[in-house]
């Protein structure tokens, strides 16, 4: 198979977690630990590298906190591209932040943000995120140091921020979020969790959560958190007598032409 396959390598460099295609430029932007690069997807030869290294003080600070050299990296945990900007949020060695580049030159810096509720700290903890066309970042990741308050979070553009509710499991149970799309009126997350309906030992199930793209939050009740949100399990299995079940999602595609979204499912058994 080697002559019909491209690879692409750099020496010390880890990581290489987050990809996204740039088809106006035949290009393969990637996201790693401490790097941004720019393919050409014909040959995957390299157009751009970006160095994106938390600075020695940042550092310092993580290591300080009991974390390892190896944890006080930047991992990058969100990379998205429109036809003029690429915005990719990183670990920062557990000081999220969020940067805005230009889409043809990812050393021009456009904008930076504090990446807190868009990416997580721990570059153990994944992370999953979209952005509409009217410009809300929806992001789905762990909000806190400790790695323990999971949500499905709205920030920029003009809507209000909202959240899921805290540390209640009924809404997120340990979550590991696969994918996010902005699709219609709805904002959809696919994901996989603990089963809080499974009292049998721990067991996980896929899920896929929803929200109103319009939601503006409760008044009273619900403040600053979704009114909207919706989970329903994912259920891929071989009928039978006893049914087997493939509790874990691996990875999805959206096909919007078609109106369809594929799934790859695994068992833990």
């Amino acid at each position: 198979l080697s002559p019909w396959i491209s690879s692409f390598s750099r020496p010390g460099v880890r990581d290489f977690s987050q990809l996204t295609l740039d088809l106006t430029r035949n290009e393969l932007i990637v996201g790693a630990r401490n790097f941004l690069f720019r393919l050409d997807l014909s040959n995957m030869s390299l157009i751009q590298a970006t160095e994106w290294a938390p600075d020695e003080d940042t550092r310092r600070s993580c290591q300080s906190k009991g974390k390892t050299e190896i944890e006080c990296q930047n991992y990058i945990r969100v990379l998205l591209v429109n036809k003029t900007e690429v915005m990719s949020c990183g670990t920062n060695a557990f000081q999220p932040q969020c940067i805005t580049r230009e889409v043809g030159n990812l050393s021009s810096v456009l904008e930076r943000v504090n990446g807190v509720a868009r990416c997580p700290y721990d570059p153990r903890h994944n992370s999953t995120a979209v952005v509409t066309e009217s410009g809300e970042l929806y992001a789905a990741t762990v909000i806190d140091f400790s790695g323990r308050d999971p949500v499905i979070y709205r920030s920029l553009g003009g809507m209000p921020p909202l959240r899921t509710a805290q540390y209640n499991s009924k809404w997120l149970n340990e979550p590991h979020f696969i994918s996010a799309y902005d699709i219609g009126l709805f904002t959809f997350f696919f994901l996989r969790e603990n089963a809080v309906e499974h009292d049998c030992g721990k067991t996980v199930y896929s899920r896929v959560a929803r929200v109103c793209k319009n939601d503006i939050g409760g008044r009273f009740l619900l403040e600053d958190t979704w009114t909207t949100f919706m989970k329903a399990r994912l259920n891929c299995s071989r009928s039978g007598e006893i049914p087997f079940y493939y509790n874990e999602l691996q990875s999805t595609f959206y096909l919007p032409e078609q109106d369809l979204i594929y799934g790859i499912f695994t068992t833990n058994v």
